[in-house]
């Protein structure tokens, strides 16, 4: 199965999520590999952060302020591969904040931005942990049903509610 997690960036508030679903998070924002590259995000492109233990790929997605146009997107595109052998999850993560961690990553560019961005998101961040914690748990629930654990085979497309 692949776990898709979107957000506003895909390197701040998804990657930590991402990071907890893998129990890889340990409290350290600064230390996860992708934390605040902007360059990364501004790909378009989903970026892998890694395979649990059950063998799902989790991977984050940077979408913009778009997020819920992005979802519906994401969503229809999914529903014409029902048929498709490799099972999707898709889900947003959510915090409050998120125009000063857009507002950071416009620094990104300037000389010391990189270090303007992960000081202000981090601040942010921090505060958001349970939030991203309590999602996580959830998308934890979904993800068993999606496998088969519930019965849910044919879900192709979840959502965390915020």
């Amino acid at each position: 199965m692949n776990i898709l997690i979107l957000g506003t960036s895909g390197v701040h508030h998804t990657l930590i999520a991402a990071n907890m679903l893998l129990d890889r998070f340990k409290g350290e924002l600064t230390t996860m590999k992708g934390y605040c590259d902007t360059w990364l995000d501004r790909s378009g492109c989903p970026i892998y952060v890694g395979t649990d233990r059950d063998g799902h790929r989790v991977y984050t997605l940077g979408v913009g302020r778009e997020l819920k146009v992005a979802r519906k997107a994401l969503g229809s595109m999914l529903e014409l591969f029902r048929d498709s052998p490799h099972q999707v999850v898709v889900t947003e993560i959510t915090i409050q904040g998120e125009l000063w961690i857009r507002m950071a990553m416009l620094c990104s560019h300037l000389p010391w931005g990189r270090r303007v961005n992960e000081l202000i998101s981090g601040r942010v961040l921090r505060g958001q942990l349970p939030r991203i914690q309590s999602q996580v748990e959830r998308l934890r629930a979904q993800i068993g049903l999606a496998s088969g654990e519930g019965g849910n085979h044919g879900a192709l497309l979840e959502r965390v509610a915020q």
